[in-house]
């Protein structure tokens, strides 16, 4: 039986260098921007706006006229997602581009 270093050896082998990182980084970006400001912000908005002078329940979520300290929460944790997705695509712009390269694939 043949002995192995555990301490010498990766746990998982070795990824191939070169790949285009901007693809990861576009999604990204594009995702938080979808959830950020369009669902955590502009659909925030939208349902505080509609909701009835006696406050309604949508989806078991009771939401009220008034825009209270969650949905102002809520609001920042929005934009700040959203911000966020503005720099992550910021880097893809401003990164080279690359082959697309899927981890563990023998090209």
């Amino acid at each position: 039986m043949a002995e192995v270093d555990v301490h010498n050896t990766p746990p998982v082998p070795p990824q191939e260098e070169g790949g285009n990182l901007t693809i990861g980084w576009r999604a990204t970006g594009l995702l938080c921007l979808l959830l950020g400001w369009g669902g955590a912000v502009l659909l925030n908005l939208l349902l505080h706006r509609i909701a009835p002078a006696g406050g309604s329940r949508y989806l078991g979520v009771w939401i009220g006229p008034g825009f209270g300290p969650y949905a102002q929460a809520l609001l920042g944790i929005g934009a700040a997602i959203g911000l966020f997705g503005i720099v992550l695509l910021y880097l893809a712009r401003r990164s080279p581009g690359g082959p697309f390269i899927l981890p563990g694939y023998p090209y």
